[in-house]
Order: structure tokens, then sequence, then C-alpha cells
């Protein structure tokens, strides 16, 4: 949906899931074939959703809850259906939780929980660092990050960077930053998010820059001297001696 959104083609999308039996015919000939009474009901209740959302039945809500934020919807008469339905609409994504599963220890990671470990102590100390952890899916990169992110005491701001051929550079880092300044993410917000941080109002004025917020005239003249200073200090250096 996220990509549909960013390639600006002019699609409407509807999507339903839900839980169910099946009867499944072997795909190995290239016809696979699925029919029952849950594809039944996925296909009513992605006519009843609205363009461009994800619709959730019955059945698979409590799945859908440990990952997504749902809003009820009201009661949908569907097709073929004699009783009211009740659906989810999914809101958005839930955060990476902070706390790893509980009994469950992790073996055979030690190496690369040093390295994360070693990377988050030296961000508390002042010197800012770029970690890729990659693998297969399934392989345990979301439980590794979990459990470093658990043992710290700084600040963890998400963002998710699509993978379009429009996407901007800087956009996981402006929904980072747009997210943690509040459900209605303005200047004001952010400046006072920054400042119980310990921030000054040019540091704050960087951060709006950065999430497209408009920040007062005060910053903004701030972040326009900050920037004229840094691109001057840039010519220096590239305009000295060789």
């Amino acid at each position: 949906m996220e990509r549909v959104r960013s390639d600006e083609v002019g699609l409407q999308v509807r999507v339903a899931v839900e839980t169910g039996e099946a009867f499944v015919r072997d795909a190995a000939q290239h016809h696979g074939f699925a029919a029952g009474d849950v594809m039944n009901t996925a296909a009513r209740l992605q006519s009843a959703a609205e363009p461009m959302s994800v619709i959730v039945g019955p059945r698979a809500r409590a799945s859908a809850a440990r990952g997504f934020v749902l809003a009820e919807v009201p009661p949908l008469r569907l097709k073929g259906k004699h009783a009211l339905v009740r659906a989810s609409l999914v809101v958005r994504p839930l955060a990476v939780s902070a706390s790893p599963a509980r009994g469950i220890g992790l073996v055979g990671r030690e190496r690369e929980l040093g390295e994360l470990r070693s990377a988050v102590c030296d961000v508390t100390e002042g010197a800012g660092a770029v970690v890729l952890v990659e693998g297969e899916p399934g392989i345990g990169k979301s439980r590794l990050v979990a459990e470093v992110r658990a043992a710290s005491e700084v600040l963890w701001l998400r963002g998710r960077s699509v993978e379009t051929r429009d996407a901007a550079g800087y956009r996981p880092f402006a929904e980072q930053i747009r997210l943690w300044a509040g459900p209605e993410p303005g200047w004001d917000a952010l400046a006072a998010k920054a400042l119980a941080l310990g921030l000054a109002r040019r540091d704050a004025a960087f951060l709006a820059a950065v999430a497209g917020i408009e920040p007062d005239a005060g910053p903004r003249g701030v972040w326009r001297c900050w920037t004229r200073r840094r691109c001057s200090r840039r010519c220096t250096a590239r305009s000295g001696p060789g």
C-alpha cells in the first residue's frame, strides 16, 4: 500500500485479510486454486473496504493486533452472510517492542550483540554511526535489535525506507522525527521535545528542516545562519592548500 502511494500512479487499492480453512489444489502444474468460506468472506470484505485501506476480518483480528494498530468499523452486511460481520481497519504498524520474548534466550549471537552494544555506547559518548543488520527472513534480525534496545537507556526512533525509484534519501529520518514529535507534528511540539532532551533551539531547527516541519521565524533564522556557516567551512576546506 505504501509503495502504491509513493509511485503516484493513481491506483486505488483495497486489501482484505481473513483467516480460516480452505480447499487448496496442488499448484505444481502452475494452476493453483483455493476455495472455501474464508475466501468468499475475504472477497466480500475487500469489496466493502474503502480505497487505499486494509481491512481485517473477525478471525484474523487477534493475529493482526499483535503487529498493527486496529480501529473498529461498523458491522458490515456482506453478500451471502446472514449475520453482520465485524471487521477492523488497519491504522498503522505497532512500534517494535523493546522487550525480547521472555524465557527464550538468544543463542549464538554474542559477537553481533557485542558489536551493536559497542555502537550504542559510542552514541552515548557523542560518536554517530550507521549499522546495517541484514540476513534471510526469519533469521532473527528484529530479535537481535530488540535485545540491544532492551538493555540500553538511549532514545530509540523508528522509520521505514520504501524501495521505490523516487523515495527521498532522508525519508526514514524525517518519519522518525515526525513520529517522535507527536500525533500532530509541528514546530512547538518538536521544539518542546528537543529542549526536554537538552538540545539547543538550533538543533531543533535542524531536525525540523529534515522532517519538513516549518519552524518559527527565530529558529528559521538560526537554521539559515547554520547552513551558511557550514557551507562556508566546506568551501574554505576545498579551496585551501592541496
